[in-house]
C-alpha cells in the first residue's frame, strides 16, 4: 500500500468514525457522502478485499490482541461485517480482512466496542477500595472485560442471526435468503483472497471475580450499536 493510499484510507475510517458518532443523522449522511465522494475522487473500489488494522497504542498496554476479550469481540464483530477478523499476538493488532467498506466499518466498530469497554471498566474499578493491591484490581479488570466481550459477542452473534434469517430492514429487495448468500459469498470471497486459513478454536476464560463479570455484562448492555457505522453490506442486493 502507499503512503497515497494510506493516507486516503485514513482519511476514509476518520469521515465513518464521524458518521458513526454524528449528533445528528443530518451528520451521519454528511460523513458518509464525503466518505463516499472521497472514494470515487480517487477511484477507490469500497468492493474490493482490503485489510484494515487496529494497533494498540502506548497508553493501552494492559489490553493485548492475545486477550480472550479482545478475541471475542474481534471475532464476532468481523462474523457481523461481512469479513474476516485476524489477530497478531506479536504486534498486538487485529485487522480486518474484506471488501474494503466492510473492513472498515468492522474497525470502526471494533475500536468503538474496545473503547466503551475500557471506559465502563475503569469507571467500575475507580468505584473499588482495592488500595495497593495491584492483583485485586486486576483479577477484577480482566473478569469485568470478559464478562461484557462475553455479553457483546452474544449480542452481536444474535444481530448477525437477525439479519440472515429477516433480512434487512429500509431495503424491500433485500429477503433473507439473499442476506444470507450474501455473507456466504463474502465468506467464500475471503477464503479466496486468504487460501486455506485454520480457524482458532475458541477457548474457556477463568472467572476469578463473578461480580466484575457480571458487572461488565450489564455494562456491555449500555454500548449503544446503532451509534455506529451502518452495518448492513454495502453491495447491491437484488
Amino acid at each position: 500500500m502507499t503512503t497515497e493510499h494510506a493516507d486516503i484510507q485514513s482519511k476514509l475510517e476518520k469521515l465513518l468514525r464521524l458518521a458513526a458518532r454524528a449528533g445528528t443523522p443530518e451528520e451521519a449522511a454528511a460523513a458518509a457522502g464525503k466518505a463516499a465522494e472521497l472514494a470515487l475522487k480517487h477511484g477507490i473500489d469500497l468492493n474490493r478485499v482490503n485489510t484494515s488494522e487496529v494497533k494498540f497504542n502506548q497508553e493501552q498496554t494492559d489490553i493485548n490482541a492475545s486477550h480472550l476479550w479482545v478475541q471475542w469481540i474481534a471475532s464476532s464483530v468481523a462474523t457481523l461485517n461481512a469479513c474476516r477478523g485476524r489477530l497478531n499476538n506479536a504486534t498486538s493488532t487485529v485487522s480486518f480482512v474484506g471488501r474494503m467498506h466492510n473492513a472498515m466499518s468492522a474497525k470502526v466498530q471494533f475500536e468503538y466496542i474496545i473503547e466503551s469497554i475500557g471506559r465502563f471498566n475503569r469507571e467500575a474499578v475507580a468505584k473499588q477500595n482495592f488500595g495497593n493491591d495491584s492483583r485485586r484490581r486486576k483479577i477484577f479488570r480482566d473478569s469485568f472485560r470478559t464478562g461484557a466481550a462475553q455479553a457483546m459477542a452474544n449480542i452481536l452473534r444474535r444481530e448477525y442471526e437477525r439479519l440472515r434469517s429477516e433480512g434487512i430492514k429500509d431495503q424491500p429487495q433485500a429477503n433473507a435468503l439473499v442476506v444470507a448468500n450474501y455473507f456466504d459469498q463474502e465468506q467464500a470471497l475471503i477464503d479466496q483472497h486468504l487460501g486455506t486459513t485454520r480457524r482458532a478454536k475458541a477457548k474457556s476464560a477463568t472467572i476469578r471475580n463473578n461480580e466484575a463479570y457480571m458487572q461488565g455484562a450489564a455494562a456491555a448492555t449500555k454500548i449503544s450499536l446503532n451509534k455506529q457505522v451502518d452495518m448492513t453490506p454495502k453491495r447491491q442486493l437484488t
